[in-house]
């Protein structure tokens, strides 16, 4: 008799219970070498707070921070926040801003801000956030804020000229990324892309962003 392949297939798991457990080991062992890989990369050898922990206070949660970031939404702007859930207080938040630019009879143009921010139980969970949070944004980012300017403890961005800028930072026991797209017209109803412009001040203005969201944090953490 001729016995169906899948039912050999299901034999086959059935009489190897170590198989489902050697491959969620290998899954573990290859995400412990990707977040090593990360952390090699993204955290300096010899990297040192700029404040250690008993001197600073960490943010337990993210709540004072988002009603500091309320007070500087831009006039004529739209926000969506998402937090991956209801639970409060929040330890991670998203938010898109679109803000509107200009309006005629045919067409609209706006641009959109995103950030992200995550808060973490202790100043090493931080960093191990950090480099895992850049690592998954798949741009080649430079060391460093993008005009020199002191922000954050550790910093990096992806920026060229005419195109959208993202920079993530540490600060304390709290991570962020700000991503500031180019300004783009269209039509009146949105629903087509007519151009895409170009703001020579994008990088100044995605790094302004950033340098408010760490001023926040220093001034909440402060003891």
């Amino acid at each position: 008799m001729k016995v169906p392949l899948p039912f050999l297939m299901l034999l086959t798991l059935l009489s190897s219970p170590s198989l489902f457990a050697q491959t969620q080991e290998s899954t573990k062992e290859f995400e412990a070498r990707w977040e090593k890989a990360n952390m090699e990369r993204y955290i300096p050898k010899g990297f040192t707070r700029a404040d250690s922990e008993n001197r600073v206070k960490l943010l337990p949660d993210l709540e004072r921070l988002i009603v500091k970031l309320d007070g500087t939404t831009p006039e004529n702007s739209r926000v969506v926040d998402s937090s991956g859930d209801d639970a409060r207080p929040r330890r991670a938040f998203g938010r898109i801003i679109d803000v509107d630019l200009s309006e005629n009879a045919e067409s609209k143009t706006s641009r959109q801000l995103h950030m992200k921010i995550w808060s973490y139980d202790s100043l090493k969970h931080a960093e191990e956030g950090l480099a895992h949070n850049a690592a998954s944004v798949s741009l080649v980012k430079k060391a460093g804020p993008i005009t020199g300017r002191e922000i954050g403890e550790l910093s990096y961005h992806a920026a060229k000229p005419n195109e959208s800028t993202v920079m993530f930072f540490l600060r304390r026991n709290v991570v962020v990324s700000v991503y500031c797209g180019q300004p783009i017209r269209v039509s009146k109803d949105r629903t087509t892309l007519l151009e895409t412009l170009n703001d020579p001040e994008l990088m100044n203005k995605c790094e302004d962003l950033a340098k408010k969201i760490d001023d926040f944090i220093i001034g909440l953490t402060a003891k």
